[in-house]
């Protein structure tokens, strides 16, 4: 008997490969709706030639015989388009579909066209290997990505042929052969010769066929799966990554699962003040509020090449080199902080959410060696980036508070876009002279630019606290 925890174990086990295989039904369900209208196309457009091939080869008043059934044929299809609104109804549609072709393919070769001049024996249809038709109905169904229906449609076939078969072995004028050597000649050449031999290798080419093809449909199936999951996969990259990377980074599943040392800018924007915004609206609010601020700032990183590391409650960690490096990586991240100002200038003149509330961001740059990479386990996975760096631009953030700021960017950064930028002096006449101060958890001092002036320098003086 399990444990407790071991039960638990099993349930949650358990719960998870349902919910994985009810999301791959919905995968395929999607795709199976999407597919039954081309699959309709197909039916029609293959039925067109057949009936074209059909008035060329027969006599025009035997031939509307035939194209009564193509008719019905064509209107099978839209069997599961109507029919199929869910799950229980698509499979019972499906079921329909292909018993109602085989049947009527059946009946249809069996049984003597009432349009014809003179009557001949009924066993003399199956001389004709007409049968061969069947196949047409084998191709539409391996356009599904299900191979149980495959199956089924293979199976319905050859029952029923084997079934419209021994309704005419059993008639008393039928001259049957169950040798499986060559017939008397004189026996062969009787209309109503019929060879049970060669209704066994009609019936296990039928089948055989429908295994082939029910492996390539398998094959399909995955192929199908798997698309979708990488379409999904770079759909969660692109919530991180700008569109360029995502591309890289699809092409490149294990590219984090060795960590890798980088050159990269660190760039860290908060809501100033945001504790005091929680108190004067709903949770609903406050929930809708911060996920437009992230969507905002998204927005401008991505424009600027950076990638999103992670979300720090209403704060958001920002990337620029890394995962892939660009030629004006500490350039873009200064320019991309004086647009996220700019930004959330024109959210407060626009806001629907909290219009009141005059949001105040703060935001810290710095430039430096990080490490990047996959940490957690299989169970789960996070791109992390670790590093001095990472906790310095955490402290210049914070600093903004101190100072009376919006951005604080290092020297660091300063250094490391003007050697890759020389345009950068444009955007940095803005920012304050350097200064020097300290912050928490460094020996060292710490020169930066403010963009927004210090009331005094006296406030430099107080970040040893921070």
């Amino acid at each position: 008997m399990p444990t407790g925890l071991q039960g638990r174990r099993l349930k949650h086990m358990k719960n998870t490969a349902q919910n994985t295989s009810e999301k791959q039904w919905d995968i395929i369900a999607k795709e199976e709706s999407a597919n039954d209208r081309f699959e309709l196309k197909v039916r029609v457009y293959t039925l067109l030639a057949v009936a074209g091939w059909l008035v060329f080869s027969i006599p025009h008043m035997r031939v509307l015989y035939y194209l009564i059934f193509i008719a019905a044929f064509i209107s099978f299809g839209f069997i599961p388009i109507i029919w199929g609104a869910d799950k229980k109804q698509k499979i019972l549609s499906y079921i329909f579909l292909h018993f109602l072709d085989a049947a009527l393919l059946t009946y249809l070769l069996i049984f003597p066209n009432p349009f014809l001049e003179s009557s001949h024996p009924v066993q003399l249809n199956l001389r004709f290997h007409n049968f061969l038709y069947f196949f047409i109905l084998l191709g539409a169904a391996a356009f599904s990505f299900s191979p149980i229906r495959m199956l089924w449609a293979g199976f319905s076939c050859a029952i029923m042929w084997s079934a419209g078969v021994a309704w005419i072995f059993s008639r008393d004028d039928t001259v049957l052969s169950t040798d499986k050597n060559l017939a008397d000649l004189d026996e062969f050449l009787s209309p109503y010769y019929l060879s049970v031999l060669q209704w066994m290798n009609e019936v296990a080419l039928m089948l055989i066929v429908t295994v082939m093809l029910s492996f390539a449909v398998v094959r399909s199936r995955r192929l199908l799966i798997g698309k979708v999951e990488a379409t999904q996969a770079k759909r969660n990259l692109a919530r991180h990554f700008p569109s360029e990377i995502v591309e890289h980074l699809a092409n490149s599943p294990s590219a984090f699962d060795e960590p890798q040392q980088k050159r990269a800018t660190i760039l860290v924007v908060d809501i100033l003040s945001f504790t005091e915004i929680t108190e004067q609206a709903s949770p609903q609010d406050i929930f809708s509020f911060v996920r437009t601020f992230h969507g905002l700032m998204n927005e401008v990183i991505f424009r600027h090449g950076g990638t999103v590391d992670k979300y720090l409650g209403d704060g958001v960690l920002a990337i620029f080199g890394a995962p892939v490096s660009g030629s004006r990586d500490a350039g873009n991240a200064i320019r991309c902080a004086c647009k996220m100002i700019e930004a959330v200038e024109n959210w407060n003149s626009s806001r629907n959410i909290l219009e009141n509330i005059t949001v105040k961001i703060g935001i810290g740059v710095h430039e430096g060696i990080v490490m990047i990479g996959n940490i957690g386990n299989e169970q789960r996975l996070e791109f992390a980036i670790i590093g001095d760096t990472v906790n310095v631009a955490n402290r210049l953030e914070r600093l903004t508070r101190e100072l009376g700021v919006e951005v604080v960017v290092s020297e660091a950064a300063i250094l490391a876009a003007k050697n890759e930028d020389p345009k950068i002096e444009d955007v940095l006449s803005a920012f304050s002279e350097l200064e020097t101060c300290k912050v928490r958890g460094r020996k060292g001092d710490i020169r930066i630019r403010c963009l927004g002036l210090p009331s005094s320098n006296d406030a430099l003086r107080k970040t040893s606290r921070l």
